[in-house]
């Protein structure tokens, strides 16, 4: 899965930083040992500030959306801090039912730090967090 993950992000990454303007956030984390795989190592966002669209994609949303990034939704926060969140629906787990995952990545532009959080919506209150850096280009 590593592998389409990466071909998925490069595929992602060439065709939406083609929008004039648009930024891509190649991010990654050091998920904590109670995070139960649900945040993943690598997460790259590609934004376009003109019309605040963007996307993600990362090994769950590929997993989950036949190897394509999905819509997250943007909202400028305090302090010029870039809020990005998206929902993966029928995600599977090690019960039979199948689970939704609120996920939210908070991205400081000045110094490229990000915090990175998943909330398990079904099946559990666990609400795995990550702090990482991204590059942009």
């Amino acid at each position: 899965m590593k592998k389409a993950f990466f071909v998925s992000a490069a595929l992602a990454i060439a065709g939406l930083s083609g929008a004039a303007g648009a930024e891509t956030y190649d991010c990654w984390f050091a998920p904590g040992d109670s995070d139960n795989g649900w945040i993943m190592p690598r997460v790259v966002i590609t934004h376009d500030p003109a019309t605040g669209k963007a996307q993600v994609i990362d090994n769950i949303v590929a997993f989950h959306n036949d190897g394509q990034p999905m819509a997250a939704k943007f909202k400028a926060g305090s302090n010029g801090v870039m809020k990005f969140s998206w929902r993966v629906t029928n995600v599977s787990t090690s019960t039979p039912a199948k689970t939704r995952v609120s996920y939210s990545l908070k991205l400081n532009p000045k110094d490229m730090i990000a915090q990175y959080s998943a909330r398990v919506l079904t099946g559990g209150t666990q609400k795995p967090f990550a702090r990482g850096r991204c590059t942009r280009s």
